[in-house]
């Protein structure tokens, strides 16, 4: 099957990608593992993020000893800026699933790790953190999915996630995102699990932090 996605994304482009949709359920792990290699080749500039957005963030945690788990890490782009400019970093651990990009990391800090996942983020064992931070990553997750990432970073005290939205659960878009979910679902994810925004930027980039317990 992912042989039939590839070669009807390089020939027909939209058509290929909802073809991905439509069978994404059908698909394993290590399916999207091989899928995503194969994408890196074609497609290797994938990192995206707000930087301007995301520093006012760390900036409000400079007083903070931070250690940092990202998800969907690709090469490290975001890990390298904030790692030169954040010495309150104490150690940025990424996830990708990708092999093919952790081998391309671009990073060369000792704070820094990276590693591709084995099996589902959300039955991996992870390591010690404060800050849960993902961009432009769990759009490409069903909302069933996203929950089950979530639950399995709660309780950390802080999150940054940065996820595009669509009205049109991604028909004809040129990629694998997937997520059908507008802001208020997710805004009612973050609340059940305890979280207050801090801050967010359009649909949607935004900052949690844990409630307190009284």
């Amino acid at each position: 099957m992912i042989d039939v996605i590839l070669k009807k994304i390089k020939e027909e482009g939209k058509q290929g990608w909802n073809l991905y949709r439509d069978y994404y359920d059908l698909l394993t792990f290590e399916d999207l593992v091989v899928l995503n290699d194969k994408l890196d080749e074609l497609f290797p500039n994938q990192n995206h993020f707000n930087e301007q957005v995301i520093k006012g963030y760390f900036d409000q945690l400079v007083s903070e000893e931070l250690f940092v788990l990202e998800l969907g890490c690709h090469v490290g782009n975001l890990a390298k800026t904030m790692l030169r400019e954040y010495s309150n970093v104490t150690r940025w651990t990424g996830l990708d699933i990708s092999k093919s990009v952790i081998k391309r990391t671009i990073v060369r800090d000792i704070r820094y790790f990276s590693f591709h996942l084995e099996t589902w983020f959300f039955e991996t064992k992870l390591p010690i953190f404060n800050v849960f931070i993902s961009t432009h990553t769990l759009e490409h997750m069903r909302l069933t999915e996203v929950f089950k990432c979530l639950k399995h970073v709660d309780p950390v005290t802080y999150m940054i996630l940065e996820i595009p939205l669509s009205k049109n659960r991604w028909y004809n878009y040129g990629g694998t995102h997937i997520l059908d979910a507008n802001k208020d679902t997710l805004k009612r994810i973050f609340t059940e699990l305890g979280y207050d925004c801090k801050n967010e930027v359009g649909d949607l980039l935004i900052f949690l932090e844990k409630k307190k317990e009284t």
